[in-house]
């Protein structure tokens, strides 16, 4: 994938510490993903999904999260923390459209592997993780990279 911009280089101790503190393995493609562009803003940032030749859904893609401890927002492990009482534990949030809505990919037995998006709604202070919030979008990281298009395509 092409990116507009990068963030800090990430290197596959980094990855294993990550997974170390998940307790599981990534996907070997967002692994390889984040290894070979280090997260940062994609070139091809409008992600589109399409039934019978329709765009169906449509939202842009601000940034994947690199891991890096001086860029907080841009940081995996700092917005897995920010997010903790809102996304369930089994999602890990990986991008942004810019507009506080979160792209995130399962990591637990059932889910793993596929992408979704998290929509950022007002909810009551305690009120439960609601997961109508999220929505399934791409069966995998490679579906999730194709469908990602110029913004005005």
């Amino acid at each position: 994938m092409e990116m507009y911009s990068r963030l800090k280089t990430i290197t596959v101790a980094d990855v294993e510490k990550l997974e170390e503190q998940l307790g599981t393995k990534l996907p070997n493609e967002y692994k390889h993903f984040l290894l070979s562009t280090s997260g940062g803003q994609p070139l091809n940032n409008v992600f589109r999904k399409f039934e019978s030749e329709k765009v169906i859904q449509e939202f842009p893609v601000d940034i994947f999260f690199g891991i890096d401890d001086n860029e907080i927002a841009g940081d995996i492990f700092s917005n897995r923390a920010v997010f903790s009482d809102r996304i369930p534990s089994d999602l890990l949030t990986i991008g942004s459209d810019g507009i506080g809505n979160m792209i995130c990919i399962g990591i637990g037995s059932d889910n793993n592997g596929k992408i979704y998006i998290w929509y950022d709604k007002e909810r009551e202070l305690n009120e439960p993780i609601l997961y109508r919030d999220i929505k399934l979008i791409a069966k995998d990281f490679s579906d999730f990279a194709n469908s990602l298009g110029a913004e005005n395509e």
